[in-house]
């Protein structure tokens, strides 16, 4: 077992570091683009209307110490059609 932070690296660029508090993505890109980014990737071999894409979960403990899931944000395709496709992004507590 390591007993500290555990990187990636892609290029010898560090990416992705765990910490103390959670995990960091880092974008070390200048300019104005977009950076640092998640790819939530569903390689379906059989898409389809209305397939759930990825969820981010927030989860904590209730008064009693039961893990307990509050709240989730969910992606969702709506029509997988090649030149139509279009998605929604629920939110839910």
């Amino acid at each position: 077992f390591m007993d500290g932070a555990v990187e990636l690296y892609h290029n010898n660029v560090k990416k992705l570091e765990t910490t103390s508090g959670g995990v960091d993505i880092v974008s070390t890109d200048d300019g104005s683009g977009i950076g640092p980014s998640l790819h939530l990737y569903r390689n379906s071999a059989s898409p389809a209307d209305f397939d759930d894409l990825g969820a981010l979960y927030f989860t904590g403990n209730d008064d009693a110490g039961n893990r307990q899931e509050y709240a989730f944000i969910r992606g969702d395709t709506g029509d997988v059609s090649s030149g139509s496709e279009d998605a929604a992004i629920r939110f839910f507590c």
